[in-house]
């Protein structure tokens, strides 16, 4: 059995705690409060997907936007963004999938149990992780695919040895 699956109930505990810590810092932040400088273009630029019209060719600021990030708020949101409090909790649960993602690579380079719940529980108290979660930033969904990657390519060079 993988040490994922070993520590799997830990695991989802550790998960929970970290999601718990992130939206305590995002309520005593404010739900509505976008500082963030791409934020509101972000949620402009996802309404304006919501809406059919063109891409916009720039923003408010001169320089360059995570493009696919206002289509992940179009698409996560089913277009409802009137708030950013919808947007700021998917980009918040994403930030905790990326807490069981770090325990995964985890345990795939280490086998371990320990090394597991150890990478997932610095990566729940981790202050860079919890302060991304807490505006509209893109950080937290492609940090989820850039882990995805990593574990990709673990499995194909675990596979031809």
């Amino acid at each position: 059995m993988s040490p994922f699956l070993k520590s799997l109930p830990i695991l989802l505990a550790i998960i929970g705690f970290g999601v718990l810590l992130r939206v305590f810092a995002l309520t005593s932040y404010g739900v509505e409060r976008l500082d963030f400088g791409d934020a509101q273009d972000y949620l402009t630029t996802a309404r304006i997907v919501c809406e059919g019209q063109p891409y916009p060719e720039r923003g408010t600021l001169p320089f360059f936007r995570a493009p696919g990030f206002p289509f992940f708020l179009a698409a996560t949101t089913l277009c409802e963004l009137d708030s950013p409090v919808l947007a700021k909790a998917i980009v918040l649960l994403a930030d905790g999938l990326t807490i069981g993602l770090i325990g995964l690579l985890a345990g795939c380079l280490w086998r371990t149990n320990a090394t597991v719940l150890i990478a997932a529980g610095l990566a729940a108290i981790h202050p860079f992780f919890i302060v991304q979660s807490v505006d509209l930033r893109s950080e937290p969904v492609f940090t989820i695919f850039f882990l995805m990657a990593l574990l990709g390519l673990l499995g194909k060079s675990r596979a031809y040895r």
